[in-house]
C-alpha cells in the first residue's frame, strides 16, 4: 500500500565507535511474517533502559509509528523483506520481517449482502454521541471523495445519519481491533443492523490509523487499490465517516463506512 501511513519519520544516520574495553552487544535474531496493510505491534519485555529502533533494511516497505515506551506500531506497506533492529543497553534483536501480498478480502471491494426484511428486528444500538470535530472531518472528506469521483464522472456521494452512526461505532471499535472484523468477532458490517439499517445493496468499508487530517487519510486511502476502488465505486450513493482520538496507540482512528 502506498502511503498509507499518517506519520513523516525522519532517520538520523548513528555513527557507531568502537571503545577499547567496551563488551560487543549481545544480538539476537527474530523473524515472522506480515501482509500487506496489516499492522502489528513490537513490544521489548523487560526492557530496562531506551529502547531504540531502526530500519536496516526495507525502508520503503514499512512504516514505524511509536508506540508506548518499550513498544512500536509497524505498517506493512509493500511485499519484500525487512529487518528492524531493537536496541536496549547492551542487547540487540533483529527482527527479519516477510511481507506477503494482501489477502483478497471482502472489505477492501463492495459487498452485496441484502439483508431480508422479513427477519426479527434487531435490537439497535445506544446514538453514539458524534464530536463537532468528528462532524467537520466527515464532512470534509466527504467533499474531497466527491472531487475524486467528479473526476472519473461518477455521482456525487451524499450523507446519511444511520451510516454515520455506524461508521462512527466502527471507528471506536478500531481502538481495541484494527481490523475489518468487529471486537465480538462479526464482519463490519453487521453494525448495520444495530443502527437500524435493516436493508441495503452493496457495502463497503475503509480503515485507517495515524492520519492528522481528512486530505492525509483521503490521500491514503486513493494511493490504495482496494480502498480507491470503495472511493470510486459506481455502486454507493452515501458515505460516512467516524473519527476517535485517543491517547494511546495511533491516537488517532478512521472508519469510512458506504453502502445503497
Amino acid at each position: 500500500m502506498k502511503k498509507i501511513a499518517a506519520l513523516l519519520l525522519t532517520f538520523s544516520l548513528v555513527l557507531s565507535v568502537l571503545v577499547p574495553g567496551t563488551a560487543e552487544a549481545k544480538t539476537a535474531q527474530k523473524k515472522f511474517t506480515m501482509r500487506v496493510r496489516e499492522l502489528k505491534r513490537l513490544t521489548i519485555k523487560n526492557a530496562k533502559k531506551r529502547v531504540v529502533w531502526k530500519t536496516l533494511s526495507g525502508k520503503n516497505k514499512i512504516h514505524v509509528y511509536k508506540g508506548e515506551k518499550k513498544s512500536v506500531f509497524i505498517l506493512a506497506k509493500k511485499k519484500g523483506t525487512v529487518r528492524l533492529q531493537a536496541k536496549t543497553g547492551k542487547k540487540k534483536i533483529v527482527y527479519k520481517i516477510t511481507i506477503k501480498e494482501a489477502l483478497q478480502d471482502t472489505e477492501a471491494t463492495p459487498t452485496p449482502t441484502p439483508t431480508p426484511s422479513a427477519t426479527p428486528a434487531p435490537t439497535l444500538a445506544p446514538q453514539v454521541t458524534i464530536t463537532e470535530q468528528a462532524a467537520n472531518y466527515e464532512k470534509e472528506v466527504l467533499r474531497l471523495v466527491n472531487v475524486e469521483r467528479s473526476k472519473e464522472n461518477l455521482q456525487a456521494l451524499n450523507l446519511h445519519s444511520k451510516l454515520s452512526q455506524a461508521a462512527a461505532i466502527r471507528a471506536k471499535e478500531l481502538t481495541e481491533s484494527f481490523s475489518h472484523t468487529r471486537p465480538n468477532g462479526e464482519k463490519c458490517y453487521s453494525v448495520f443492523k444495530e443502527v437500524g439499517i435493516g436493508s441495503y445493496f452493496s457495502a463497503g468499508e475503509n480503515i485507517a490509523a495515524g492520519q492528522t487530517s481528512p486530505e492525509q487519510v483521503v490521500s491514503n486511502w486513493m494511493s490504495s487499490p482496494g480502498h480507491r476502488a470503495n472511493i470510486l465505486s459506481e455502486k454507493y450513493r452515501y458515505m460516512a465517516i467516524g473519527y476517535v482520538e485517543t491517547t494511546t496507540g495511533m491516537k488517532r482512528y478512521w472508519a469510512q463506512m458506504f453502502f445503497s
